[in-house]
């Protein structure tokens, strides 16, 4: 697939098979989530968007489940998430006629802005992308995005957010992974140094008590059995004692 204009180009590949080279020589950095219901797609507990973070929690309180889409390059949000665009961004961002996102000054003369997917395994950074972006002799309109809303209870992301990864859809194991070699726009979560500790002294303790208890235990032991040969030494002694009185 290519997707092309006079000053900026995207080409794709579509790979059909095993799995490719690059998510098994361990040159680059993976991301790997799990795929969420029959529709390819994973679970994220937030989106951050120009540094603020919008939950992604319907209204009972479930993460929205969210579907990658290859048949759209708009990324499509539940109704609800209209009212929230236009107080986090102070009612600048409003939905135009055609039913897209439109914010004033949101691109600032680029032709696309971050936006960030968070879970607890890892933080991906996507794209948003002008209505402008790859699209040639079309208006110049450089403050429509391609966020669009329906009446739905899912999430649909493009796969076009994906530009910059390598994006592998295992079936076998139902797992989504992401490829980069740059840091900056994938981020895994590892265990702080701060959890590594609290977890050792846990397994400290543990150990120092089992091993208090089994000292305590050998202890008891011979202090009982070196009692019990106490008290039969005295009872032999008291019985030499009377025998010699008698004979």
């Amino acid at each position: 697939m290519d997707i092309m204009r006079s000053e900026s180009s995207i080409k794709s590949y579509f790979y059909f098979g095993d799995t490719h080279e690059i998510f098994t020589y361990n040159n680059g950095i993976i991301g790997n989530c799990k795929s969420s219901d029959s529709f390819w797609g994973c679970e994220f507990n937030e989106i951050i968007f120009k540094d603020i973070s919008l939950p992604l929690k319907n209204e009972e309180g479930n993460l929205y489940q969210i579907h990658f889409a290859t048949e759209t390059h708009n990324i499509i949000l539940p109704m609800k998430y209209i009212e929230i665009f236009k107080e986090i961004t102070d009612n600048s961002c409003q939905v135009n006629i055609y039913n897209y996102l439109e914010c004033k000054n949101m691109f600032d003369n680029r032709e696309y802005i971050p936006i960030k997917l968070s879970n607890e395994n890892m933080t991906i950074t996507g794209e948003i992308d002008s209505i402008n972006r790859f699209i040639i002799n079309y208006e110049v309109r450089p403050n429509i995005t391609r966020i669009t809303f329906e009446d739905i209870d899912y999430f649909v992301f493009p796969l076009m957010m994906f530009k910059n990864f390598h994006v592998q859809f295992d079936g076998e194991k139902n797992i989504i992974s992401f490829y980069t070699n740059d840091p900056s726009i994938l981020k895994i979560r590892e265990i702080e140094e701060g959890e590594n500790s609290s977890f050792l002294i846990i397994i400290i303790i543990i150990a120092i008590i089992f091993i208090a208890l089994f000292i305590g235990f050998i202890a008891y032991r011979f202090i009982k059995k070196k009692s019990g040969l106490n008290d039969g030494g005295e009872a032999n002694n008291l019985n030499e004692i009377i025998d010699t009185k008698n004979s």
